[in-house]
Formats: C-alpha cells, structure tokens, sequence
C-alpha cells in the first residue's frame, strides 16, 4: 500500500529540492544511496531516496520490496544521527526482505547530511551542468569526484525536451514529457494552442511570432529538440537553429516524402548533408501513428533511447593511440601492416575495431615514410603524427603520441595499442575500460603471464610513460606502479605479426 507521504521522484533534482524545503521547515531527514548492485536491480547504483523523521519520503531504490524497511532503517539513522551500511537480497541478514529478480543491493544511509554540499549538488543541476557526489568510508558526502572517498556517483541535469509546433501532436508530447517528470518548453505560434497548454499546466511556453525573429535557445547536451509542425516555412528555420546547437537529438513529424522536401530546404539555408542526417524523420518508433496519444508515446520513447545511449562513457574522456611506426624488417616480401588479413590489411583490421568505439580521439603514429599506411587508415576517424625519431626505437613514438593526446585537458586516459596484433576482440578493448577506476593508474593485458598491449594508463603515468628510452616498453613502467589492474586474453588473440608465418597463423585464427 503507497503511503500519502511518498512521492516517487525519480530523478536526484526532485529529490534534493524535496530535502531542502524540508530542511528549511526545521525537519531532520537522511539521504539513502544504492551504492552497489548485483543481479537485476530496479535502480541503478547512485540512486537517491530522501527520508525524513517522521517517515515521509521523496525518491525509491526499489520496485517496492524493500523501500519500507530503508525509511524505517532512515529515521533509525536520523534518530542515532548515526549512518548505516545495508545490504538486501544474496548474503543479506534481512532474510525476511528476498529480492524477487534476486541478486542484491546494498544501500548506504547518511543521516543529517551536509546541507552545503546538498545545496551546491542541486544548484548544480539546476543549472544544467554535470554533477558528482563522493561518500567516504565514514559515511560524509562530499560536493565532487574524490579517489579518496569510498564511493563516487555522477549524475547528469534532467532530460528537456523543447517542442515547437501547433495542435494536439505537440500539446499531448509536452503533457506526457512533463507528467513523466522531464523538463519541457513549448513553442507554439497560435494564441488558441498557448491557452490549450497553460490549461494543461504547462508552464514553459514560448509564443512563435516570426520566423525571422525566433527565440533564443538554451539547447544543451541533454536536449532534444521536436519539430511538429506541417507548415514549410517554420520547419527549416526551427530546424537549422537546432542542429547548429548541441541538441543530442533532433526529429520532426512528417513521411518520408515530407522529409526529402525539407532536406532540400535546408540544404538551401547552408546546412551540410552530415548535419541533416541527424534528424530523425519519420519521427518516432512506430511508423504512422494516427493519434495524438501513440505519437506520443511512440515519439518519447525514441528520445529516451537517444537519451540512454548519450550517457557518458568512460570512452568520452579517452584517446586511442595507434603506435604503427615500426620497420617491418623481419617480415618477408612486403609491408606486414599492409598485407592482407581476411578483406582488410592488417592495420585496418585493428583500427577499425577501435574506430567503432565512441572515443573523443584517435591518434596514428607513423614514420614519414609510411604515407601508405597512413592512407590505409580512415582519415575522418583517425589523426595522424609523423615520428621522426621512429629508428630510436618504440619509445619515441610512444613519446610523440602521449605528448600529442596529452595537450588535451579533457582526456583522463589513454589506450595503446600496436598497429601489428589486429586479432585483439572489441570485448577486450572494454574489460580494459572496465577494469579502470577513478584510482587506477594502469590496466595491461596478460597473456601466458606476459604484460602486453593494449594497455590503458591513466594522465598521473603520462609523464613517466614520456621518460621511457629505446625499446624500452610501457611493462616496467607498470610494475612500477602502485594501483594496476590486468585484463588477461587467449593467446590466440594476443599475437603481433613479424613474420609471414605470423600472418598465416594469424589467418587462420581470424577466419
């Protein structure tokens, strides 16, 4: 049975505004965190619940199960102003609370939180920006990303969606966006539409008076932008505004017929064929929806795809680098990365696997005389550093390229990887990421007991991987260091081509 004292927010802004009004009526109150999950968890690990005294509570951690016992474990913290580790389900002492999907969750409470850092974290994504919250060991939250603390969650702003168009199609969209808890602005050109929405409690409404003098937008990464309109002259206007901001989605109602005329319209106002074919058209997953309510359900669900799929990765703030400088001494008749392997050449094969993953750059090291490789290497994928110094042996292009990825601030790690093992699978490639933590400083490959590439290093090794000297590889760098991981690989993977007879092995094992 729901208590009239719950409200089930989903997102962390609901439930901190909640707590702060709390807060300043003079009620105690904790905050819940999932720190970890195992099985299938309704909520994911960073999820919030605030709990007051009294038992009034803004968020859940669960699909019901076990939501009761951690309000009544809450105003036991608050009472003690003690706080508590919990775990339900597998190894639980609750043996009373089984999870249903089974597996485990293990929550932490933290009475009487630090109403600052509370306040900051929302003001945060009240403003739209990236936030992060770290727990220590003693159970204090800290505003920001701490390797000393035991747990760190980041959280993104609210989903907005902003919806231009006229009639019923837009108006239900905003209704259903907003009732679910999003953050909508509607811009309507009819006076009769803007009384419809209001009425509807949407607050958010801008009036569309002319095309050549649209409203400014305040679209960001967590925007998605929805055309609804069927009149010609409003769409290429809207549409060119949104795809020249940072909207990570843009869709608009129409045919497919619809949508060739307005590629051709916005073609004319200077818009590149890349940017038009980020438009989703025909809107929605269900082709041809014929009411108001399926276009929006259908059309919602597509955005919250996009929205899924645009979370951060540990990809975002990494680059890849390509060493591919070697000489090819010891192979026989040729070019060893240039020879084939199945229906690519040898380079291909592994910087196209690494071309696939959405990382913010990717780097090639050459030596200049390499202008084939180069050329056998996609352009618009990957960029390309020439090492002069490619004799001296593999430290020097491993030098060029962390020096060259290294100028970019906002690039946490590197992976390293040979432009000769093009067997290593994409799944690898993520167990690397995998294994990287907020403290780790390294995490190499194993194969046979034998550290290898590829191997990922964090910006703390970026200096010391700059100091290695001839041939000397990144391996007693790593054992060097004090927080390392390994991933290991099957052999048949780990090989790097020197010989012709490597590469018939390798065929082989590539199929």
């Amino acid at each position: 049975m729901v208590s009239m004292n719950s409200d089930f927010a989903s997102h962390p802004l609901d439930v901190l505004q909640r707590a702060l009004e709390w807060q300043s009526e003079g009620h105690a109150f904790a905050i819940a965190f999932i720190t970890s999950t195992e099985g299938g968890g309704v909520r994911d690990a960073g999820s919030i619940m605030a709990i007051r005294a009294d038992g009034r509570f803004c968020g859940y951690l669960s699909g019901g199960c076990i939501d009761a016992d951690i309000v009544a474990q809450a105003q036991s913290a608050v009472e003690t102003n003690r706080s508590k580790q919990l775990r339900y389900g597998v190894g639980s002492p609750f043996v009373d609370l089984p999870l249903p999907c089974g597996g485990s969750i293990d929550i932490r409470i933290i009475p009487e939180p630090d109403v600052q850092t509370i306040s900051e974290w929302k003001n945060a994504l009240s403003m739209r920006a990236d936030a992060s919250i770290s727990i220590s060991a003693s159970g204090e939250i800290q505003f920001g990303a701490s390797e000393e603390c035991a747990f760190t969650f980041s959280y993104r702003p609210k989903l907005r969606l902003r919806i231009a168009g006229r009639g019923a199609d837009c108006l239900m969209l905003a209704q259903l966006s907003q009732d679910a808890g999003y953050d909508v602005c509607l811009q309507l050109p009819d006076e009769e539409d803007i009384r419809s929405a209001k009425s509807l409690g949407l607050t958010n409404v801008q009036h569309l008076k002319q095309v050549s003098a649209l409203p400014e937008t305040d679209d960001d990464a967590h925007t998605a932008f929805v055309l609804m309109f069927h009149d010609r002259h409003w769409e290429a206007p809207l549409l060119t505004q949104a795809l020249n901001g940072p909207a990570f989605y843009v869709g608009a109602v129409g045919s497919q017929r619809t949508h060739d005329k307005r590629k051709i319209d916005l073609k004319l106002e200077g818009i590149s064929e890349q940017q038009i074919d980020r438009i989703h058209a025909p809107i929605g997953l269900l082709p041809a929806a014929r009411n108001s309510s399926t276009l929006a359900v259908s059309v919602l669900s597509e955005i919250l795809s996009g929205f899924e799929a645009s979370r951060p990765t540990p990809f975002d703030r990494s680059g890849a680098l390509l060493l591919a400088a070697g000489a090819s001494s010891r192979f026989e008749g040729g070019d060893k990365l240039l020879s084939r392997l199945g229906q690519k050449s040898v380079l291909a094969n592994i910087s196209d696997r690494l071309a696939a993953f959405p990382l913010r750059t990717r780097l090639m090291i050459s030596a200049p005389h390499h202008s084939a490789r180069r050329d056998e290497v996609s352009p618009a994928k990957w960029n390309h550093v020439q090492n002069t110094q490619a004799a001296d042996g593999l430290s020097t292009s491993l030098r060029t390229g962390i020096q060259a990825l290294g100028c970019d601030p906002d690039i946490d790690t590197i992976l390293v990887c040979l432009g000769d093992m093009p067997l290593i699978p994409a799944d690898h490639f993520r167990a690397l990421y995998s294994a990287m933590t907020p403290d780790t400083e390294a995490v190499m490959t194993v194969s046979n007991g034998q550290l290898m590439p590829p191997a990922l290093f964090a910006r703390s090794t970026f200096a010391k991987l700059e100091a290695l000297t001839g041939d000397e590889g990144a391996g007693k760098l790593f054992n060097s260091l004090i927080n390392t991981e390994t991933v290991p690989l099957d052999d048949r993977y780990a090989r790097d081509i020197d010989t012709r007879s490597d590469l018939e092995t390798s065929e082989v094992i590539h199929g």
